[in-house]
């Protein structure tokens, strides 16, 4: 083999080594420009849901809004009780008290979730027998709750409903005792809307 012919096949091998290096990086830029268009249209039409979700918001105030008005301390007392007798057969029912909140207005909500996991048929709750708040500043003033809110008038069996027990005090009272009535039991937690704390006490 001579020299020219050689060099000739080694220039042919370089340039289609360079072909095929080009026509990659063609291939990988045409990917590119896809993706960017893909991710530009992407984008216009989330701006476009964006702009019709904000058009259809209510002009009143959210409920975001509202909840960041009043001081919320989260909990976790859980206690079990029996169902009401509004129900036959009565059975079992275990219940959470997620968080207490304090409106500027002074209402107090006792937000519970009630669970019927060993109920066999429908059972009935009635939570407002269950909580009192006391005043200490007060000579140990008790107050009932004003209402309930919430399905517990017929909770399926092995499921869950969640409510609110509502109270009302003075707006400008930030500690108040919590007291809990279940099976010949009473428990006593001391709330503190400034802190967004709460722990067990003891009374008497």
């Amino acid at each position: 083999m001579t020299k020219g012919v050689v060099f000739t096949t080694i220039v042919l091998i370089i340039s289609l080594l360079g072909f095929y290096f080009v026509l990659g990086e063609v291939s990988k830029l045409r990917n590119d420009v896809k993706n960017l268009e893909l991710a530009l249209e992407i984008s216009n039409k989330e701006g476009e849901v964006i702009g019709e979700a904000t058009s259809s918001e209510p002009t009143g105030e959210s409920p975001e809004l509202s909840e960041k008005k009043a001081s919320v301390i989260p909990t976790a007392i859980i206690f079990d009780t029996i169902s009401s007798p509004l129900l036959e057969p009565q059975t079992k029912i275990t219940v959470t008290v997620e968080s207490i909140s304090k409106t500027e207005d002074g209402s107090v909500n006792v937000n519970i979730r009630a669970f019927t996991s060993e109920a066999e048929t429908y059972s009935a709750l009635q939570p407002q027998n269950f909580f009192e708040l006391i005043d200490l500043e007060a000579d140990g003033k008790v107050m009932k709750p004003l209402e309930s809110e919430g399905a517990f008038s017929s909770i399926p069996p092995k499921s869950a409903a969640a409510g609110k027990v509502i109270f009302k005090i003075e707006p400008g009272k930030n500690s108040i005792i919590l007291q809990i009535n279940y099976e010949n039991t009473i428990k006593y937690y001391e709330l503190n809307f400034t802190n967004k704390t709460y722990k067990e006490a003891v009374l008497g």
